[in-house]
């Protein structure tokens, strides 16, 4: 559709612009281009009054790219990470990989883009006074897929951790999928920001 189209927010030469038209219907039918996330959690559990990260861990199929979190041309649709947090539990920040450069036939500045499989992490805090118990803790992960020449419809999948709440004071456990967080840079970490309506809602499986 022509609010489709709208959403493929490159800024193409008119050669680009014929192709993408031709291409607008095609990459409607095909949602996020066959990207998939899976969701990690540090610890199996957290004490009340502590801190507990997890991450998304996003697997790009060859050929395509994401729009990076804070990219340099600001017409296009960044990656996003929302949590939905119950009362309780705070979504303190977030945690994006460092892009790669993209040179677009036509495009004078280089696009910051995700490429191949990287993980997004996340700091979650638990109020002290939050009762024990397991959470599910809801959250999206919002992008565009693109190809050299071709944008896919802007996508907005749907996912979930689990963990448990312990009192407060309690011992922590021991870690779990230490390689994955150990690959993410916490250091880079900043406040989450507010994501736009999504475009395509996609729910993956468990």
């Amino acid at each position: 559709s022509a609010r489709a189209c709208d959403a493929m927010r490159y800024r193409p030469t008119i050669f680009l612009a014929a192709f993408l038209a031709a291409t607008c219907a095609t990459a409607a039918q095909m949602p996020g281009g066959g990207v998939t996330v899976e969701p990690f959690a540090e610890k199996g559990s957290v004490a009340a009054g502590d801190t507990i990260r997890l991450a998304l861990n996003v697997k790009v199929p060859p050929g395509l790219h994401l729009q990076a979190d804070r990219p340099r041309d600001k017409t296009v649709i960044p990656a996003r990470l929302a949590l939905k947090a119950p009362a309780g539990l705070t979504f303190a920040t977030v945690t994006f990989p460092s892009p790669t450069t993209f040179r677009l036939i036509g495009f004078d500045e280089p696009l910051d883009v995700f490429e191949g499989n990287f993980a997004v992490g996340a700091t979650v805090s638990v109020d002290k006074v939050h009762k024990s118990g397991p959470v599910t803790l809801p959250g999206t992960f919002r992008y565009q897929a693109c190809d050299d020449t071709t944008c896919f419809n802007p996508v907005t999948v749907e996912t979930s951790w689990t963990f448990e709440v312990l009192p407060v004071g309690s011992p922590s456990p021991a870690p779990q999928n230490a390689d994955l967080f150990r690959g993410i840079d916490f250091t880079r970490a900043y406040a989450p920001a507010t994501p736009s309506a999504p475009s395509v809602t996609a729910k993956l499986p468990r």
